[in-house]
């Protein structure tokens, strides 16, 4: 960030979104899934609150869900904002699979996290939200968008923050059932 603004720094990220999208040439539009189940999850608590898994009184359902293809993999880039377009060739391979996780919230599907999984090691290797977000990046911010709609380019608000961090629950009960390994800074 040295002698560059805020607002210049922000504007190359943006630059580099489009070249990233522009640059990588997509191999065939589909390939074969990894073998993992895609996962459902329903909050259930008694409380009604949205830290207790409910969404003004209804309760919280996750999905997990694979993606194959290139059209999928662009359009989880773009609700996600972050460029995970450019693992389109490895997934081709067979070499790592994407993965989507999101919550129904009023019968709206909100995209939440993103996961990498590494198909010859079962491993996750990677988990990032909006913006690129991390758990442990998210757990040490302060730096919270206000609710109000004005929220700065880049910055969770409160909303996706708490489907961030609730999140991780949920991916780790998917990976338990798959046998997938995954480390906590991953």
């Amino acid at each position: 960030m040295k002698s560059r603004s805020v607002i210049k720094l922000l504007h190359q990220v943006d630059e580099w979104y489009v070249q990233c999208a522009r640059a990588t040439a997509l191999p065939a539009g589909e390939w074969q899934t990894s073998g993992n189940g895609t996962f459902t999850y329903t909050e259930e608590d008694s409380q009604t609150d949205r830290s207790a898994g409910r969404l003004g009184g209804r309760p919280a359902v996750w999905t997990i869900s694979e993606i194959v293809s290139n059209r999928a993999l662009l359009a989880e880039g773009a609700a996600m904002k972050h460029c995970v377009v450019s693992y389109a060739r490895r997934c081709a391979r067979g070499d790592i699979s994407i993965w989507s996780l999101q919550v129904n919230r009023f019968g709206q599907p909100r995209h939440v996290l993103t996961i990498a999984v590494d198909n010859n090691k079962a491993e996750i290797t990677q988990t990032r939200g909006r913006f690129n977000a991390h758990q442990d990046s998210e757990l040490a911010s302060a730096a919270i968008a206000p609710d109000d709609g004005s929220r700065p380019h880049g910055r969770l608000n409160h909303t996706d923050r708490d489907f961030l961090l609730r999140a991780y629950r949920v991916m780790r009960f998917w990976a338990r059932k798959e046998g997938l390994t995954y480390r906590e800074n991953g």
